[in-house]
């Protein structure tokens, strides 16, 4: 897996944020409290849905944010050439949660069971798998 990029909106500490990831190691760095782990954890929570937020719910969405701000991320990533994205969105008072994967602009799935298996298939590993090789 190789990740191309990730857009965050209202996620946790960030208003807004587009990360373009390099080829090569990457390294994260930064005092304590500037959002390294969040940024990790913000991927998991996008291929795998709240359980791997490691937090509630409510906590994911940004603390300032208005009740009609949508709290989003959009991860671009590759496997063996083909290109895919993924999108996962919490909207509203209730948290309502909507997620979606594309490969090559087509939609690969839509909902967060269709979208758990497919992710869980794609990478062949489920979250606790992914927390133990990622982190």
């Amino acid at each position: 897996m190789r990740l191309n990029s990730l857009s965050l909106s209202n996620y946790r500490k960030y208003v807004y944020e587009e990360i373009n990831f390099p080829d090569g190691l990457i390294g994260i760095i930064g005092p304590n409290g500037a959002g390294k782990s969040t940024l990790m954890e913000s991927i998991a929570w996008v291929l795998y849905g709240h359980p791997a937020a490691r937090t509630q719910k409510e906590q994911i969405k940004r603390h300032d944010s208005s009740r009609l701000d949508v709290c989003q991320a959009v991860l671009s990533f590759e496997i063996n050439g083909t290109s895919y994205q993924i999108t996962r969105q919490m909207k509203g008072k209730d948290f309502t949660s909507n997620v979606s994967i594309f490969a090559c602009k087509t939609k690969m799935a839509d909902g967060s069971k269709a979208c758990l298996e497919f992710i869980t298939g794609l990478l062949g590993m489920d979250r606790e798998a992914f927390f133990t090789s990622f982190f």
